[in-house]
């Protein structure tokens, strides 16, 4: 895994806690530097995890942006299940409907009900 800080990336990109580079994917970090989202990355088929760029999870959300379609089962509103915990997919898009590239999302407030 290759880590990057904040001065290797533009500011609107920059979330403040850094970025790193795992199996092909971009990983944005958020305050608490949540590792299990390594374990989604592993746990994903090849076929897919070949098509995310980027993902991000912040308060049990987790956000994809990847080349091509979004692929079945990663549609924003689905579920992914770890070991103790569920995190709900807040965020999917293709890169190519993406107009400009957005500040990653924090989940919707229902979400901490």
């Amino acid at each position: 895994m290759i880590r990057f800080t904040e001065k290797d990336f533009p500011e609107r990109l920059n979330s403040g806690h850094g970025f790193s580079l795992y199996r092909g994917v971009l990983i944005q970090w958020d305050e608490d530097y949540d590792e299990r989202i390594l374990e989604v990355l592993d746990d994903m088929p090849a076929r897919i995890l070949d098509r995310l760029l980027i993902t991000h999870e912040n308060q049990a959300g987790i956000a994809f942006v990847w080349k091509g379609e979004v692929p079945r089962g990663y549609e924003e509103g689905k579920d992914i299940h770890l070991d103790t915990d569920v995190w709900c997919i807040g965020f999917s898009v293709a890169l190519k409907d993406l107009e400009e590239v957005p500040m990653i999302p924090v989940p919707p407030q229902w979400w901490k009900e």
